[in-house]
């Protein structure tokens, strides 16, 4: 670990093409064009991940550099988390009485069943099926079907597909269609922001990014919404898939596997002093291209941001050493929410400073640097994910839509039920 760590500060190329990449990125801007009665908005984290995926095939990066960059995609979404912590806390009323959408629009993943486990039987799949519809295939759901089937089983190559999908094109798919679905269809803006919340930073932010895009007047509410139905996902996603996706996948998929059968028939150990002064050092370098691209995409003074940048920086720091002191499998970035939601609640001491300076950080420009270094990381893996065929990207596309229009569409039943929309 000591060496991996060594090796991402030393990094000068990696940092200087993230840097150069946000920078460019951010000053083109964002561009939006009308199709039919919707919008979409392509966004500065979107090219970056693009252009850094294209850079991989390109003499500027190597191996080295893909490598390097996949421990800051995670740490880089450490400082996403903790801006949305401190996002959430001054939200925090309004939250508590959105409480019951926040955990039953988690039944909206069931649309990931019903939408795409027919599509990939009619394209022909088995049991590769039941690990590709079972959920939007994350790093909790990939680890349950290990567990339950194996490695090399089809379940595990089916859940391996379209978290390659995810990994590669999930955060660019869904920051496409939110803004899309949300300019064209009746339902509200919080009920997507809802729905972004799938249990992913980057695919969150490139979401949420879309929604803040089309709807400034509701930035505060859209990430505020979105970071706590994204870290309740985290929580309780995995045991959703345990008791109810999974199973209600293999009761579908018998079903239907038994109606075309019969159709058929009818035819035929680092110190801990030492991992926290990394964690900052990899912390501050990324801060610095975020400082960057909240300059030049956003008109905030590097001078105005640091402060913010710098509790941003502490909070996640803070969640990282709970995650290696205290007992228990809580990941890093439940404390650091946690954390970030304390520190920001009105009248906890200091708590209007906190907010004060964290509002010179934009949340879109800290997604910018973490979709910059998911593009060069990515770029290593391009050949495993090439092989796939045709058919899986086809249920992957529905496997998406389906659980992101299904959390919506529970979030704005139970959201108008409550009267808060």
């Amino acid at each position: 670990m000591k060496n991996e760590k060594t090796e991402i500060l030393k990094d000068w190329r990696l940092h200087a093409v993230v840097l150069v990449l946000v920078a460019a990125t951010e000053a083109i801007g964002q561009i939006s064009f009308k199709v039919g009665a919707g919008v979409i908005l392509l966004l500065p984290m979107l090219y970056a991940f693009f252009l850094g995926l294209g850079l991989y095939f390109t003499p500027l990066i190597k191996e080295k550099q893909a490598k390097n960059a996949e421990p800051l995609i995670v740490l880089g979404v450490t400082l996403l988390i903790a801006k949305i912590g401190v996002t959430i806390g001054p939200q925090i009323e309004a939250i508590i009485a959105a409480g019951p959408s926040l955990l039953l629009q988690e039944l909206g993943n069931l649309g990931t069943i019903l939408f795409a486990l027919p599509v990939a039987i009619f394209l022909g799949f088995k049991r590769e099926a039941i690990g590709m519809t079972h959920s939007i295939g994350r790093e909790p759901n990939v680890g349950l079907i290990m567990n339950k089937y194996g490695f090399d089983s089809p379940e595990g190559r089916g859940v391996m597909a379209i978290y390659i999908f995810g990994t590669v094109f999930g955060a660019a798919f869904l920051g496409l269609i939110s803004g899309f679905l949300a300019t064209i269809t009746p339902l509200h803006p919080l009920s997507f922001a809802m729905a972004s919340g799938v249990g992913s930073g980057s695919m969150m932010a490139a979401a949420s990014g879309s929604l803040v895009a089309a709807f400034p007047e509701m930035e505060a509410q859209i990430v505020a919404f979105a970071g706590a139905s994204n870290l309740l996902s985290l929580s309780t996603g995995l045991y959703a898939s345990i008791f109810i996706g999974l199973p209600l996948t293999e009761k579908l998929y018998s079903i239907m596997m038994k109606r075309k059968e019969k159709k058929a028939s009818d035819k035929g150990g680092i110190s801990m002093l030492k991992n926290i002064t990394e964690w900052f050092l990899i912390l501050a370098i990324f801060g610095l291209s975020a400082l960057i691209g909240n300059w030049v995409g956003y008109e905030i003074l590097p001078s105005a941001a640091i402060p913010g940048m710098l509790v941003l920086i502490v909070i996640s720091v803070l969640g990282l050493i709970l995650e290696k002191v205290l007992p228990g499998n809580i990941p890093s970035v439940g404390y650091i929410g946690i954390i970030g939601i304390i520190v920001s609640i009105p009248g906890v001491p200091g708590s209007e400073y906190v907010v004060e300076w964290t509002t010179q950080v934009n949340i879109l420009a800290l997604a910018t640097p973490i979709l910059a270094y998911a593009g060069i990381s990515i770029g290593k893996n391009w050949a495993d994910f090439s092989k796939l065929g045709w058919r899986s990207i086809i249920v992957a596309v529905f496997v998406f839509f389906g659980t992101f229009i299904g959390s919506a569409v529970i979030a704005e039943i139970i959201l108008r039920m409550q009267g808060i929309i």
